[in-house]
């Protein structure tokens, strides 16, 4: 018995997923679970999740494990010259909207303000 196998040259390009998905980079991510996590110390969220589309990401935060998120931030893979990359909904209300991560998750830092009048 003669064992006659044949090797050949696979590509990995042929093989894998040809989908592009859209992701948050890891200085994103830094900046996102920051302000995430202040928040989680306040008592105020207490979970998040992350998609990964090819049009989008997102990273919705939650108020706690089974209701709908209270916040998403949402980046856009192809953003058009009206809309920018960055966008962060509350419920279904665009609240904020940044060609940069940081300034859409400024939204976050407006706190309420003591005024006299």
């Amino acid at each position: 018995m003669t064992d006659q196998s044949i090797a050949s040259v696979v590509l990995i390009r042929d093989y894998r997923n040809r989908r592009k998905l859209t992701a948050f980079s890891r200085p994103e991510l830094n900046l996102l679970i920051s302000v995430y996590s202040r928040r989680v110390i306040s008592g105020e969220w207490k979970a998040y999740a992350l998609d990964h589309g090819e049009a989008a990401a997102k990273f919705s935060i939650f108020t706690n494990a089974h209701a709908q998120p209270v916040y998403t931030v949402i980046k856009l893979a192809n953003p058009s010259r009206r809309r920018k990359r960055f966008t962060v909904c509350q419920g279904v209300r665009k609240v904020a909207e940044a060609d940069v991560l940081k300034d859409a998750l400024a939204y976050f830092r407006k706190g309420l303000r003591l005024v006299s009048g």
